[in-house]
């Protein structure tokens, strides 16, 4: 038999957001209902609960969430984590389709979980009376690998599904921001990240650190990248976008970069709140001045933004980001595996909301390379159809072998029938295992039709959503 699922990837669910077709909205809004699952994530169970029925019995594979699991960046706790819940009861109910512990690896939005596990640790080291030099290599990171210490743990993650649920707790392991998967002779590994730090908005604290003082040490480890600019991730994509106003106004940033006449909008607005006490001509000067300054900057980050890079499956940018932090995860895994490299890597991704499956050149690996899996995402971020954009699930066997369940793509309706399994590269064992997972899509019966008509609806309800909110935004930008 056909090497049995051991790990599946899912990521970018942002269970909680307004354009997730995870979440069900709330009648007449685009408020998450906490009473209701979305037919797409009950549906997504049900397809995964097929996957996994074939596996003949013993333990159930393990969960790994690969970053923006829940939204904190651009939607309230108080929605966001129930829908968490309802995400786990569906997991639970029946024969459960993932063991009881889970492996959550944060991503930008839900960062300031990280920080919360990362702090309580602290807190229990202290409380230990421990001796300094017995605390963690890094307060920072927290160990690659699960069988190092410390363990850390998602609290407010298991408290929200304890609580909602009404059933024993959830144990949530955190690792972050890289997990690696490694087979008992040590040749094979699996290295799973979120991937936001291959954009340069991620770095930007190290980028005016070293504009600063040119003499700071490379990035080229995972450790310098996340101390540097942890404060910015959390602060940008979670205690900025949970503040009431701010919060709201960091939304219509979000919302508008994909259209024109909200950011000329925006700028209009902003240069007239500035120049507003001053005389007509030099107003007029000045709000020339700033819309066409503060307009080059932010055309520069719409550039740049990988959501928006409508045309490829990744942008040079992007590429050359990812390259780089694969290079400072390669320099990681090696100091803390102390053995030779393994000469068979696959790594998973997130973040783009673009799935994709390719073989990356890399010579610093044995192999002069390795397989890259991206898991794409469940939001609808465009009002137009994006066919680069969807998600898949990446499923691990028992032996590591890698193939990526291409699930659904946001194109034109209907959307989500061409289900495809793909592998890079495949090993014998591989292709065993790709084949395997292939007799077991059946598009044209339930639960994966059920999952493509649902997704088929949300799809387009998301995106008259978003039309509509941009058309709000718009108005109240230009107000």
């Amino acid at each position: 038999m056909a090497g049995q699922v051991r790990y599946i990837v899912l990521s970018d669910l942002h269970l909680g957001a307004e354009n997730s077709i995870l979440t069900s909205l709330q009648a007449g809004t685009t408020l998450a209902d906490s009473q209701h699952s979305s037919p797409a994530l009950t549906s997504l169970v049900d397809c995964l609960r097929d996957i996994v029925a074939a596996n003949g019995g013993g333990e159930p594979p393990t969960m790994i969430v690969a970053g923006d699991l829940v939204e904190l960046a651009l939607a309230s706790p108080v929605l966001s984590l129930p829908v968490v819940a309802q995400f786990a009861a569906a997991l639970a109910a029946g024969e459960p389709v993932v063991r009881d512990e889970a492996v959550f690896v944060p991503g930008n939005h839900d960062h300031h979980l990280w920080e919360m596990s990362r702090e309580r640790s602290a807190a229990e080291f202290l409380r230990a009376g421990r001796p300094r030099e017995q605390g963690p290599a890094s307060w920072h990171t927290s160990p690659m690998f699960l069988t190092k210490p410390p363990c850390y743990r998602a609290p407010l993650l298991e408290d929200a599904v304890h609580y909602l649920r009404g059933t024993e707790r959830a144990q949530v392991r955190v690792v972050y921001p890289d997990l690696a998967l490694t087979s008992l002779d040590g040749e094979r590994a699996v290295l799973v990240t979120h991937g936001h730090y291959m954009e340069r908005v991620g770095t930007l604290f190290s980028a005016m650190a070293r504009l600063a003082d040119p003499s700071s040490p490379p990035l080229d480890d995972v450790d310098t990248i996340e101390r540097e600019n942890w404060a910015w991730v959390d602060f940008f994509w979670g205690s900025m976008g949970r503040s009431t106003r701010t919060g709201a106004l960091i939304e219509k940033l979000y919302d508008s970069m994909q259209d024109p006449r909200a950011v000329e909008a925006m700028l209009g607005g902003l240069a007239a709140a500035v120049t507003k006490r001053q005389n007509p001509l030099l107003g007029k000067i000045e709000s020339w001045g700033i819309r066409r300054a503060v307009g080059h900057i932010v055309a520069g980050r719409l550039h740049e933004r990988e959501r928006d890079q409508t045309g490829e499956v990744i942008g040079a940018g992007s590429r050359q980001g990812l390259a780089a932090y694969f290079t400072a995860m390669r320099n990681t895994f090696a100091r803390q595996w102390e053995r030779p490299l393994p000469s068979d890597v696959t790594m998973v991704v997130g973040h783009t909301h673009k799935p994709f499956s390719q073989w990356w050149d890399d010579p610093g690996w044995p192999a002069g390379g390795m397989r890259v899996f991206n898991t794409g995402g469940w939001v609808v971020d465009h009002v137009a159809p994006q066919p680069l954009m969807g998600g898949a699930v990446v499923l691990v066997s028992d032996e590591l072998d890698v193939v990526s369940l291409r699930i659904y793509q946001q194109v034109g309706t209907p959307s989500s029938r061409a289900i495809t399994v793909e592998t890079v590269r495949p090993t014998p064992g591989g292709e065993a295992f790709a084949e395997h997972i292939r007799s077991l899509v059946k598009p044209d019966e339930a639960p994966w039709l059920t999952f493509a008509v649902a997704v088929d609806r949300l799809v387009i309800e998301r995106r008259e959503d978003m039309r509509k909110i941009l058309e709000g935004d718009l108005k109240l930008l230009r107000e």
